[in-house]
């Protein structure tokens, strides 16, 4: 059956107008299906809307929120592409600074999640709060404005959203030079 969807796919795509894809997607799908529509840009990207973080920021004291300490977002999801283990070993030299490393692992792998917990906690002790139950997404656009530093390690497609959402709050990012996101963003705002 995935031989006839993919046959059907080949029939059908190259006749789509415009494609709604990020950059690095739209670019396999130009190769794999001989796409001629053009990109554009759409929401599936931007769940957390701009006019959702306007009002959680109009209803929200950020600074008071941030507290004292430096709060740093690892990733979105528990999955091994996000490189949790890799983005520890970078900030383990801060482990004992005013910071608080916060991990979103509340879908994906869940083995892989009770390792990145595991890690965490030892590493950084109770300044390592893994978020482990799912969020409505008011919630999680709060957690978002509470942030200090992204950290998003993964080399493919994943956090889109989370990235687009600090980057428009002007939290500091750090992205992998692999990741298609972090070249869309630097090419677009010329940052480094």
């Amino acid at each position: 059956i995935s031989e006839m969807i993919e046959e059907k796919r080949k029939q059908i795509i190259p006749f789509f107008n415009e494609i709604t894809a990020p950059v690095e997607d739209y670019d396999i799908a130009v190769n794999a299906y001989n796409v001629k529509g053009k990109r554009v840009d759409g929401p599936y990207a931007y769940p957390l809307s701009k006019r959702l973080l306007d009002r959680v920021l109009k209803q929200t004291d950020t600074e008071e929120l941030k507290g004292e300490k430096v709060r740093i977002l690892i990733g979105n999801t528990a999955v091994a592409s996000q490189r949790h283990f890799e983005a520890f070993k970078m900030l383990e030299k801060f482990k004992n600074e005013n910071i608080e490393v916060i991990c979103p692992l509340a879908n994906g792998d869940f083995e892989y999640g009770q390792q990145v917990e595991k890690q965490g906690r030892e590493l950084f002790g109770a300044n390592f709060i893994p978020i482990i139950e799912y969020m409505t997404t008011e919630k999680y656009a709060l957690l978002l404005t509470s942030i200090n530093v992204g950290v998003f390690f993964t080399k493919v497609t994943q956090g889109a959203s989370n990235i687009y959402a600090m980057a428009y709050m002007g939290v500091k990012l750090f992205l992998h030079k692999e990741n298609w996101i972090y070249n869309e963003l630097k090419n677009k705002y010329q940052v480094s």
